[in-house]
């Protein structure tokens, strides 16, 4: 049986535009950048990353290892602008 760890991905910082719902394959030991990278999400675009409601740290992208049952978000943010 397939086991899925449920990833929604909202590329587009202020609309729903491009929303995504994602059943991204589960393996064990994976951790959550690794497993973002898999669903083909660019991290290299500013998000942030929820995991079951809890906002994350950059720096615990490579400790979190998502496990079925869990939620995913990752969400565009709003950068740049000048106020000059």
């Amino acid at each position: 049986m397939e086991m899925n760890v449920q990833t929604i991905y909202q590329p587009h910082p202020l609309t729903a535009q491009g929303r995504q719902n994602l059943g991204v394959l589960w393996e064990e030991g994976r951790t959550l950048r690794e497993h973002l990278i898999a669903a083909g999400i660019d991290l290299h675009r500013e998000v942030v990353i929820f995991h079951n409601s809890r906002l994350l740290t950059v720096s615990e992208w490579d400790i979190v290892c998502p496990v079925p049952g869990d939620l995913i978000n990752v969400e565009a943010t709003v950068s740049g602008g000048d106020d000059g």
